[in-house]
């Protein structure tokens, strides 16, 4: 017997909620372990308990203990992500600027940087961290933030003015050619005018590059030994050829994940408008 229209609309949504229940299972399933991972002892780990008794002294020995490094590659991986953001978006700004409103620059400057831009994101970024290897430790500057802030900047650089320039392209040109009727310069056009239009787009972009620089691990890794290692590569120090330090590999990883999770849920609504404020146009 057919089923009747209401039975196939409850048997469709029971399908849907169904499929949306074991989506959200297999996407919280590796928090889920983590946490709890992160509050067992090592051996309870070990013999795969499923009752425990939670326990703080992982995350208080990170934190507090001595002889813990957790503090000092915190530190790191902080004044390395805000510079080289600060250095991508500045960069990205004013480069946009240029290229989308100067018109005595030739048009075919801005088809090559872009295209350049394009090809640099299609090649991952571990092609290049050899010969950076080889650069920084020449030049003395191995194992320090400055070169890590230099090869971030120049690895996640094309990504924001790819962006960057799309955003501004969606900019009126009657506005900017308003300001300058006005008598604006070019600083004031870009100030008062270029700035407070791409402002979602550049909030967008500031938090992708955020979150790709924080949690970077290839360019850290090759690029330090010590002294200006970052968290993501401090986690891998937990595995050792005698043994796998579980719950400080997971101690940690939830900590380097509170800031990416609080700039997520905090920066959401600027990154997808700012990715779709130029899919519409009015």
């Amino acid at each position: 017997m057919l089923l009747s229209l209401r039975g196939r609309a409850r048997l469709f949504t029971a399908g849907r909620g169904a499929a949306i229940t074991l989506y959200a299972v297999l996407v919280l399933f590796p928090f889920i372990w983590l946490l709890s991972t992160a509050f067992k002892k090592q051996i309870d780990i070990l013999l795969a308990r499923f009752v425990f008794t939670p326990t703080l002294n992982t995350l208080r020995e990170l934190l507090f203990d001595p002889g813990s490094m957790f503090s000092a590659y915190f530190v790191n991986s902080v004044v390395i992500t805000l510079t080289t953001t600060a250095i991508i978006v500045a960069v990205t700004l004013f480069s946009a600027y240029a290229l989308t409103t100067v018109r005595k620059l030739p048009p075919a400057l801005g088809a090559v940087l872009l295209g350049w831009c394009l090809l640099f994101n299609l090649l991952p970024v571990v092609t290049f961290v050899g010969s950076w290897f080889n650069l920084f430790r020449q030049l003395g500057l191995y194992d320090t933030r400055i070169a890590i802030i230099i090869a971030s900047v120049a690895a996640w650089l094309p990504m924001a003015l790819w962006l960057g320039v799309t955003f501004a392209r969606e900019i009126p040109k009657e506005l900017l050619d308003a300001a300058s009727v006005d008598g604006c310069s070019h600083w004031q056009r870009f100030r008062y005018v270029f700035v407070p239009l791409i402002r979602s787009g550049m909030t967008a972009t500031t938090i992708l590059v955020l979150l790709f620089v924080w949690n970077d691990f290839p360019i850290a890794l090759i690029l330090s030994s010590e002294q200006a290692r970052t968290l993501p590569v401090y986690i891998t120090a937990f595995s050792q050829n005698e043994q796998i330090r579980y719950a400080e590999m997971a101690s940690s990883s939830l900590l380097v994940s509170i800031p990416v999770l609080l700039l997520l849920v905090v920066g959401q609504r600027f990154i997808v408008k700012g990715l779709l404020s130029g899919a519409v146009k009015a």
